[in-house]
């Protein structure tokens, strides 16, 4: 009897073997593509090193069956017979770290596609079907053990089963008529041992759009009729439906992990065949539960197989402390999908590398005694890659905790962003065995620098805190500012106003949801992306809970001055407004003035690093990090 948890013992599908249960879900567009569309070197090792991290089935991400004049760029083009021994290398690298292929396949970039499907003519219709076939036929011959169909986000087959877009008036306006000829089509092609994967959204989250319900009851079964071998279900419309919030195709950095499991379980109740789900999975703990308890057959990985490919074999061999977890910053979806560049991960700086196999970072020529103030983000990046070029490092921190402004934030009450320290969590663990001394507690000074010896100093002291302009009256409303909230000091009143300075919707959004009435005053009409946040979809997410928890968004707002009983609220364009509230909140960073000479004995060399410079997102603190690193090492 295999005592192994459920989701690491084999499966099979149709004829194929999976060695276990985990599945590297499609990566969007790495654009690691020749002029050709078809696969270099680079990509194919991106897959290999995706395979030797133990997932047993790794689906390659999306590729076109049709020829098409004007083809996306940065898409794969599997539409003729000469681009095989490319696929075949791909499929090759995988099958040699033991995983099973998948190639998911769509007729062409959806925006190439009609917009309204009665624009398609019936015999464009039919050699549609037949480019499906020819596609499928093409990735058998090139080695790949099961043919995922794209039929969701607003692709194109996604469209005959969307009422979002499906606007014809004859036969075709049934939403599975044209899906299942294309399966039925493909089965004839490929036999009955390829599995056969469809991917379907479960809820486009739009009215008149697909719902679970109906996919549950009607589509997926008629899917299971023409002989689909697994439903691969996923969320959201896509982006060609404007009123859709595109944060439902993944969940976004705020959701709870696993929160669609009682969603799946209630489908796969109703299913004959494998359900392959996915959810935001960083914690191993979700990740075996959801097979375990029967919400998946199948689970599928993506943004955690990109921060950390080796998440399938430290789940398994429970290193669970070792896995770089997903922080939702969706750097990965803003760089190839929103801007067309090649795939890359703020935390995994190997992504989209492994074709270099780089070897450990050279020791530095010269090593320094280094001093790091501040344990942020920054610092602890810093310290981190200094100890691996041979320098002696020290870090210290004022506060009794590492991890900085990230940490605390992590923290904010129901807004589920524990996920943003984890990153930080994971070079921590790291530093002890680099030699690196912790000291907590501790206000640095020149003078205790110059006691602890050393010669270089970087300052990683963080941002300073937006302050209002003017101060509160004594009868006016108490102002307390982000940094002291998250330390635990003041008293908020039962009326809050928010002045954002940017970076304020999620601390009000936490504080209505406590039982606070909340305004929050944003210099803009709307909400913009923060430090963490690469594809916008924070705006997306905050913009709805703002409105369910009855937060009072007011935009275009100039200054904000304290005064009895309230706020006078100066607009952009002249007007004055008061407020009344007991609690003024002041969110926002700025670049702090603090003077080094207080910090830094006099001769030392002195660097600075992070928000201390200027307000940074994630990425660009750990870029700067690494840059230093690299300056500090020639």
């Amino acid at each position: 009897m295999d005592e192994r948890p459920l989701v690491f013992q084999p499966l099979r599908i149709a004829g194929l073997l999976v060695r276990n249960r985990m599945v590297g879900l499609p990566i969007g567009l790495s654009g690691f593509i020749d002029g050709h569309g078809a696969p270099t070197e680079r990509m194919i090792a991106l897959y290999r090193r995706r395979a030797e991290g133990g997932a047993g089935l790794i689906t390659v991400e999306v590729a076109a069956v049709e020829p098409h004049a004007s083809p996306q760029a940065g898409l794969l083009r599997f539409d003729c017979d000469q681009r095989i021994p490319a696929f075949s290398l791909l499929v090759d690298a995988i099958h040699d770290a033991g995983a099973a292929a998948a190639l998911q396949i769509t007729d062409r970039w959806h925006t190439h596609f009609p917009s309204r499907l009665h624009e398609l003519s019936l015999a464009a219709l039919q050699a549609m079907v037949e480019q499906y076939a020819r596609g499928a036929e093409r990735a058998l011959r090139a080695g790949f053990d099961a043919i995922n169909i794209q039929g969701a986000h607003g692709w194109p087959l996604a469209r005959f089963l969307s009422p979002l877009y499906n606007d014809r008036t004859d036969q075709y306006r049934e939403p599975t008529r044209v899906p299942t000829m294309v399966v039925r089509r493909i089965r004839g092609v490929v036999g009955p041992q390829v599995p056969i994967l469809f991917r379907l959204c479960l809820d486009e989250g739009a009215p008149g759009g697909l719902h679970p319900a109906q996919v549950r009851d009607t589509i997926a079964p008629q899917l299971e009729d023409a002989g689909v071998d697994v439903l691969d279900l996923t969320f959201g419309a896509g982006p060609i439906a404007k009123d859709v919030k595109a944060y439902l195709g993944t969940e976004p950095l705020y959701s709870p992990a696993g929160e669609r499991a009682d969603l799946y379980r209630w489908v796969r109740e109703r299913l004959s065949v494998p359900l392959l789900g996915r959810s935001r999975i960083t914690d191993p703990v979700v990740a075996l539960q959801m097979v375990a308890d029967g919400a998946v057959d199948l689970l599928g990985i993506g943004r955690q197989l990109l921060a950390d490919p080796d998440f399938p074999l430290k789940t398994a061999h429970h290193r669970w402390d070792a896995i770089n977890r997903c922080i939702g910053c969706d750097v990965c979806l803003a760089q190839t999908v929103l801007r067309g560049r090649t795939l890359s991960c703020p935390i995994n700086p190997t992504l989209g590398r492994e074709v270099e196999q780089r070897p450990p970072a050279p020791r530095a020529r010269e090593p320094r005694r280094v001093h790091v103030v501040g344990a942020g983000i920054a610092g602890l990046e810093t310290a981190w890659g200094l100890a691996r070029r041979g320098h002696q490092v020290t870090l210290w921190e004022q506060a009794s905790a590492p991890g900085g402004l990230l940490r605390q934030v992590a923290g904010l009450p129901a807004v589920h962003l524990r996920d943003l320290a984890s990153y930080g969590d994971f070079v921590l663990r790291a530093l002890p065995e680099l030699g690196v001394e912790l000291r907590l507690g501790t206000r640095v000074t020149a003078e205790l620098l110059r006691t602890a010896a050393g010669e270089t100093v970087v300052l990683a002291t963080g941002a300073r805190p937006c302050a209002l302009a003017s101060a509160s009256p004594q009868d006016g409303p108490t102002v307390i500012g982000y940094a002291a909230y998250l330390a635990g000091q003041g008293t908020l009143g039962e009326r809050v106003v928010v002045v954002s300075n940017g970076e304020g919707a999620e601390f009000a959004v936490a504080l209505a949801r406590t039982g606070h009435r909340v305004w929050l005053l944003e210099r803009g009409v709307e909400l913009r992306p923060a430090a963490y946040d690469y594809a916008g979809r924070r705006c997306q997410a905050l913009t709805d809970y703002l409105a369910e928890a009855g937060i009072h968004l007011v935009g275009l707002v100039d200054t904000v001055q304290p005064t009895e009983g309230g706020v006078i609220v100066c607009y952009r364009n002249g007007h004055r407004e008061q407020l009344p509230t007991d609690t003024v909140f002041v969110a926002g960073r700025q670049a702090s003035d603090a003077p080094t000479h207080a910090l830094v004995p006099p001769g030392w060399d002195v660097y600075q690093v992070g928000d201390c410079v200027a307000p940074l997102g994630i990425a660009e603190a750990l870029q700067a990090a690494r840059v230093l690193v690299t300056q500090l090492s020639h």
